[in-house]
């Protein structure tokens, strides 16, 4: 994935989902990574080539940044997209969906807001009688993150494009590949009439307990891969789809 060859967006990519991995508190980052998807590959603004699945995601922005407030949060997402606007300028005619997980509490509707006054973003509802904004993250679909992610790493099914929308993206490719590599399957015992626990984890040490390290870049591109699938599988119940694929 990332010594592949880089190589130029196409002209006519149509959207673009941006996923967002709100900070969580202690030392969480705030992070958000942008794809599109075409050609059979993912694209993490690095490069395309063919994949074994059709229509999978292409990396074109990682953000990774520790955020303190409101304001800090808002000016992260605000140079993010408009980074991905001059990347696809308006007569291309992309619109960006917006995915952000809705776990912690009011931060998808925040993103939300900050981004009315973007006409081509479409922030992703999913929960609730009228479409909360966002999207949650469960035990089981943290699972079917890792499997569609693992499927796509193993069949060199992601690359990274030649320019990448970021404050520092060498910076954020390496802390993506860092995360990647420490990213794993945690079993947790119960005790003796309790079934073992299986979670997935790039935040603990050798010795199995949280240490320093962070896994928000890493999640945000498994939001990435699977909700961008979910939308083109018409799985999303809030979503217009005759407005987003006109």
């Amino acid at each position: 994935m990332f010594n592949a060859p880089r190589v130029a967006v196409p002209a006519d990519v149509r959207h673009v989902y941006v996923a967002i991995d709100p900070c969580g508190g202690g030392g969480s980052n705030f992070a958000m990574c942008s794809v599109y998807r075409q050609h059979g590959t993912v694209v993490v603004r690095q490069g395309l080539r063919s994949g074994a699945l059709t229509s999978v995601p292409q990396v074109v922005g990682l953000e990774d940044r520790r955020v303190t407030g409101h304001a800090d949060m808002e000016e992260t997402v605000q140079r993010h997209v408009r980074g991905l606007e001059l990347m696809f300028p308006a007569r291309a005619g992309t619109k960006f969906v917006i995915m952000t997980e809705s776990n912690l509490g009011l931060e998808a509707a925040h993103v939300a807001n900050m981004l009315k006054e973007h006409p081509r973003c479409v922030p992703l509802r999913e929960t609730g009688t009228e479409g909360r904004y966002g999207v949650l993250t469960t035990h089981a679909r943290k699972a079917e993150f890792v499997a569609l992610l693992e499927t796509l790493l193993t069949t060199s099914g992601i690359v990274v494009a030649e320019r990448v929308v970021s404050t520092e993206p060498e910076a954020a490719l390496k802390t993506l590949q860092q995360q990647l590599g420490q990213y794993k399957m945690v079993t947790q015992t119960g005790g003796a009439f309790a079934a073992p626990k299986v979670t997935f984890s790039g935040k603990l040490g050798p010795d199995g307990k949280p240490g320093l390290m962070r896994d928000d870049l890493c999640i945000a591109l498994q939001m990435a891969v699977y909700w961008s699938s979910y939308v083109l599988q018409r799985k999303c119940k809030f979503l217009d789809y005759g407005a987003l694929f006109a």
